[in-house]
């Protein structure tokens, strides 16, 4: 959250802020509902659930550093915007593949 309100500026109309907020923790909400779903989920599955949410919280802060230390002159708000349908995409693959995997 502090990167985003850093990346934002002075420019930021108070309206968006929690929007972007609520955008921003979106990925993380799912992994948290899936995590609290997955007690019944076969061991491989609930693995790769694990694996996808220590994945998805380094990406995402690297991502979000990588924005702080080379920051865009235009589109500054692009990296907040584009992370979360990423994470979602990524999530979905991951787990997927491994609920795929373990139904053979």
């Amino acid at each position: 959250m502090a990167l985003m309100l850093r990346a934002g500026g002075h420019n930021r109309p108070l309206v968006l802020v929690p929007l972007f907020a609520a955008w921003d923790i979106s990925p993380f909400v799912l992994l948290w509902i899936a995590d609290r779903m997955s007690s019944r989920w076969p061991a491989a599955v609930r693995a790769a659930l694990y694996w996808t949410m220590v994945l998805v919280t380094v990406g995402s802060l690297a991502y979000y550093l990588a924005d702080v230390f080379w920051p865009r002159t235009a589109q500054a708000a692009f990296p907040y915007v584009i992370a979360p349908p990423v994470s979602w995409l990524f999530i979905a693959v991951v787990l997927g593949s491994a609920a795929l995997v373990s139904r053979r």
